[in-house]
């Protein structure tokens, strides 16, 4: 998805992503996703951001973990 807004002419400095399965975000707390989204906010409040959650979801027995 975020790499169609990119096609689409949406910036890089636009896009949040954050893939949970990467050790930079392993053991990330509230208070250090708060400052980390916050951060990378852009100041120009007329223009949108896009924020990506990333998980990589364990399947055993059929069942998602």
């Amino acid at each position: 998805m975020a790499e169609h807004l990119r096609n689409s002419g949406i910036k890089d400095e636009q896009i949040i992503e954050m893939d949970f399965e990467k050790y930079e975000f392993g053991k990330i707390t509230g208070d250090s996703f708060y400052k980390y989204v916050k951060e990378r906010i852009l100041p120009d409040s007329n223009q949108r951001m896009y924020l990506f959650l990333m998980r990589f979801n364990v399947c055993l027995n059929g069942k998602m973990l």
